[in-house]
């Protein structure tokens, strides 16, 4: 098994830059889209990369913040790749911004940075208005005249599902979100593979006045029940009450997830688990960690039939990275062991390190790859002139046009090092 999950570490997993560039993304962090409206270029590219500032930072407000504003004077120094594109009978403008250099402008300015993992969410919304009541659909949300639970979601980085609303949906009614009644919710809401669900009433007051209560609700694996995390009742009008629950549940993403990083951050951390079957399985678990902001580097230490043991250096705390560990629905954290796993000076399998921080992936297997292999991680800014990507996953592979470079190693630095974390993968 060793040698096949082995692999994982030595694919590089090549996508076409002009194809990503060149479809329409909303979710996309690093990718801004302005309605066009006959602007000039520079009036575009400025608008956009606003856009990714206050996706990526979390930041809603960092637009104000003086050294933006100098970096919006001149957003083609951040620019990757751009063009227009129709969508929905409408000409969008789209930019796509180095990811490098945003991250390491938000690190330097001291904004927090948040990486590509990110919840997804599924919105149970009853509206009781003048014209009856329903429950919200996404078909209903599309087609009717709620863009701040479109265009919103969007320009803070998150993305809102509704329930598709079929028989099988049909299940849960306007009392049962009236009354809060979770554990049916929750079971509905597992079909959409979501990490949180919101459970919502909005009520007409009057022509110009509603009111809407809604809470955020984590499903927690471990102890089989639901927590609510935020429960909030808002009035005024219907565009405002909706914007400021999208807001305030971005806020909530942004400080659990995101990662504020200083130069100083030197924590490590262990992480065991156990149940890693084949080799679907290890590649999904090593994409996952190669996409994680809160990860500078990791190293596999260990690989066997029943457990992998990975070293891990953190940016930013302990607690966001845990938390982006609990968004992959594959980890289950458990229990320490009565003996903890001796942790053995070894040299170790690969050491992958986040570009997003500087750095290079360099496999160290026997020699498996050679002193020309060329590796770039989640954060890899798009290669010049070759109309190429290096994907998510971690990479490696001969290629003599690159140079593999080795992570820098800090030295009389103080290494914290955390109590290790145990999971196990289903």
């Amino acid at each position: 098994m060793k040698s096949i999950l082995l692999k994982a570490t030595l694919v590089l997993f090549c996508a076409s830059y002009a194809s990503f560039a060149l479809s329409l993304n909303f979710d996309a962090p690093y990718l801004g889209n302005v309605i066009a409206h006959k602007l000039d270029e520079k009036t575009l590219q400025t608008t956009a990369l606003a856009q990714v500032l206050v996706k990526v930072s979390g930041n809603s407000s960092i637009v104000s913040v003086l050294q933006a504003k100098e970096l919006l004077k001149h957003p083609e120094s951040m620019l990757s790749q751009s063009g227009y594109q129709t969508y929905n009978n409408t000409e969008y403008y789209f930019a796509l911004f180095d990811k490098l250099k945003i991250n390491n402008f938000l690190v330097n300015i001291k904004q927090p940075v948040w990486g590509g993992i990110r919840p997804k969410t599924l919105v149970w919304l009853a509206v009781q208005s003048d014209n009856g009541k329903e429950i919200m659909s996404d078909s209903s949300v599309l087609a009717g005249s709620d863009f701040q639970l479109i265009e919103q979601p969007r320009a803070r980085g998150i993305k809102l599902d509704f329930p598709i609303m079929d028989i099988e949906d049909n299940s849960i009614t306007i009392s049962d979100l009236i009354g809060k009644f979770y554990n049916n919710i929750a079971k509905a809401s597992a079909r959409y593979d979501v990490e949180y669900f919101v459970v919502a009433k909005m009520q007409q007051l009057s022509d110009t006045s509603w009111r809407l209560n809604w809470s955020l609700l984590y499903y927690n694996l471990l102890s089989k029940k639901n927590n609510e995390i935020i429960s909030k009742t808002l009035i005024g009008s219907r565009a405002d009450v909706e914007t400021k629950m999208v807001n305030q549940i971005a806020d909530f993403y942004v400080s659990r997830y995101a990662v504020t990083r200083s130069l100083g951050d030197n924590i490590t951390q262990d992480i065991y688990v156990n149940g890693i079957q084949n080799y679907k399985e290890f590649s999904l678990f090593i994409n996952f960690l190669t996409k994680l902001h809160s990860v500078s580097l990791f190293r596999l230490k260990k690989i066997n039939m029943d457990q992998i043991d990975v070293a891990v250096k953190i940016n930013g705390g302990l607690e966001s990275f845990k938390n982006a560990l609990n968004l992959n629905k594959h980890l289950l954290m458990i229990a320490p062991p009565k003996v903890d796993t001796p942790i053995e000076d070894e040299k170790p399998i690969v050491d992958v390190v986040s570009q997003a921080n500087g750095g290079s992936v360099v496999s160290d297997a026997g020699k498996a790859v050679s002193d020309s292999a060329a590796v770039e991680s989640e954060a890899a800014s798009a290669a010049s002139n070759t109309g190429l990507v290096v994907s998510d996953a971690v990479a490696a592979a001969g290629d003599t046009d690159k140079k593999a470079v080795k992570a820098e190693v800090t030295v009389n630095e103080k290494v914290i090092v955390a109590d290790p974390l145990y999971f196990n993968w289903h």
